[in-house]
This record gives C-alpha cells, sequence and structure tokens, in this order.
C-alpha cells in the first residue's frame, strides 16, 4: 500500500514537472517566433522635434521731441514749416 501511494505521488510529481517544462518551452518558442517576425519598421515611430529659441534684445528707448498740435480744428503753419499753437513735448519712443 504505501509503495503503490509513493509510486502514485512520484508519477502525479513527474507530470507536473513535464507540463511545467512543455509550458516553459512554448513561451520560448513563442518568444523566438515573435523575434524573427518583428517587422523592420517600428510600429510606434519616433519623432524628433528640435526647436531654436533666438532671444531679441529689448528694443532701446530714444527721447524724441514732437510738435503737438493742442488745438482741435488745426493750426496754421507758416511760412517756415512752423505751426503757430503747438507745442514741442518729449516723448520717449
Amino acid at each position: 500500500m504505501i509503495l503503490r501511494l509513493i509510486k502514485d505521488l512520484i508519477n502525479f510529481s513527474l507530470y507536473w514537472v513535464f507540463l511545467y517544462v512543455c509550458a516553459i518551452f512554448i513561451l520560448i518558442l513563442g518568444i523566438i517566433h515573435l523575434k524573427t517576425n518583428e517587422p523592420k519598421t517600428p510600429i510606434i515611430q519616433e519623432t524628433h522635434i528640435h526647436r531654436t529659441t533666438q532671444v531679441f534684445a529689448a528694443p532701446e528707448k530714444k527721447l524724441i521731441q514732437k510738435e503737438v498740435c493742442n488745438i482741435p480744428s488745426g493750426c496754421e503753419i507758416t511760412q517756415k514749416g512752423k505751426c503757430i499753437g503747438c507745442t514741442i513735448e518729449e516723448v520717449w519712443e
């Protein structure tokens, strides 16, 4: 009776070992199959975008004198090209 039990346990363990070895062998074959049938171009294509940034200097402001007419209807210009009612203002531009 004991010998039969030991024989059954050995047979049972050999079946499980055989199943594990077969499963590992099938996994290895599947991995090899996937590697050999891999497409030459990748499925996900990487795109590289290079951007260059250029730093501009702040524009230089200059103090400019402008003639500003204070009369809404306009002013008369003399023969010398001057306006009678205009004032000279300094403006940053």
